[in-house]
């Protein structure tokens, strides 16, 4: 039987995989065509910073490849169609994550200006996995909530109604928070690339909060400085940029909180992102494994559903996820050299502590 091959930084696939398989682990950016020739191996578990397109799959014997994160833009579907090989990602894994990175942003921006959010509007650009959750715990938090998603409008989608539906320039110059979670999608009708650009950009509220933490690419990063700098009372909050392993240090540096793309790493999403690559593997191959491992691992919230005061929920988020810790490491990455920060940037993501969810949807 070939051996499969598989992120190391996967919780718990590989021991699990090991109950019939011989497993060959990499880490981050390590995996290369050779090391898949070499094995003769038929099976990928990847995570987002592996591109899997023709350089690395080209003339290999590779037939299944699931990532074991919510975006798939570093798969080259076509190719892995026209190859016959079949793919999938784990959609939704990390979507509670962000969505309560993006509530203690929030909070955070709030408590700095002494204010609280309740009536405040919020612009959730992206209605997927991510967005909906943003907008069910910013309505429960007494915010008024726009939202904008031009494909999933096409397609017939309502939405709650706790959300008005709005055009993106009007979005935007009417919400004192916008929040983007759109896939970074490079052309087409629903292209998101420099979606946030100089002309959009330049509709945000002088005073306004931007919470930038879907992919690099969607914000103009040149523009989004240029606001800033004639903006001295807007706040951002940045967890992805546009050349990564590579962050905008002028960025970083200017937000309240700034994170090496990690608000999708709770380990409850991770702990969901195995279970899904697992399931996705037992449809193509019919394989069966012990998953106890996982539920084992897992820590229950003692959330109930009910907001708490804003003060106890920033409490309760910063108790569960330290995201105050991950701001201080990340920001000492721009005390190294230039050139050893992308290097740096990646341990920060292989290395994430494991840390947990306070929020979640009960219905």
């Amino acid at each position: 039987m070939k051996p499969v091959i598989v992120d190391e930084n996967i919780p718990f696939l590989p021991e699990i995989l090991r109950q019939k398989y011989e497993v060959i682990t990499f880490s981050g950016r390590e995996l290369t065509r050779e090391k898949i020739l070499a094995a003769e191996a038929e099976t990928l578990f990847v995570r987002s910073t592996i591109k899997a397109n023709a350089d690395l799959l080209g003339g290999t014997g590779v037939k299944f490849i699931v990532t074991a994160t919510a975006g798939d833009d570093h798969f080259d579907k076509d190719f892995m169609h026209e190859n016959g090989i079949y793919f999938s990602n784990a959609a939704g894994s990390n979507s509670n994550s962000v969505a309560e990175y993006a509530v203690y942003a929030i909070l955070t921006a709030y408590e700095k200006r002494n204010r609280s959010p309740r009536g405040e509007t919020i612009g959730i650009v992206g209605f997927g996995n991510i967005g909906s959750k943003l907008a069910h715990y910013c309505h429960a938090l007494g915010m008024h909530v726009l939202v904008n998603d031009p494909p999933l409008r096409a397609a017939g989608a309502t939405f709650p109604d706790y959300c008005e539906y709005a055009e993106l320039g009007e979005l935007i110059e009417n919400s004192d928070v916008v929040s983007n979670h759109v896939p970074r999608i490079r052309s087409g009708e629903y292209c998101t690339m420099n979606l946030f650009n100089a002309e959009n950009l330049r509709r945000l509220k002088s005073s306004g909060v931007f919470i930038h933490a879907s992919r690099g690419g969607v914000a103009n990063e040149t523009a989004l400085g240029e606001f800033l700098a004639k903006n001295s009372a807007a706040d951002l909050i940045i967890d992805v940029y546009a050349d990564e392993p590579q962050p905008n240090e002028a960025l970083a540096l200017r937000a309240i909180i700034a994170t090496p793309h990690v608000a999708g790493h709770a380990f409850n999403g991770k702990l969901l992102g195995t279970l899904m690559v697992l399931q996705a593997y037992k449809d193509f191959s019919g394989a069966t494994f012990d998953e106890s491992l996982i539920e084992a691992n897992s820590r229950q919230s003692d959330f109930n559903g009910t907001m708490p005061s804003e003060e106890i929920l920033l409490a309760k988020i910063a108790e569960y996820r330290n995201i105050s810790s991950d701001i201080a490491t990340f920001r000492r990455l721009f005390t190294l050299e230039q050139a050893m920060q992308p290097a740096e940037f990646d341990r920060e993501r292989r290395y994430y502590p494991v840390r947990y969810e306070y929020l979640k949807i009960i219905k």
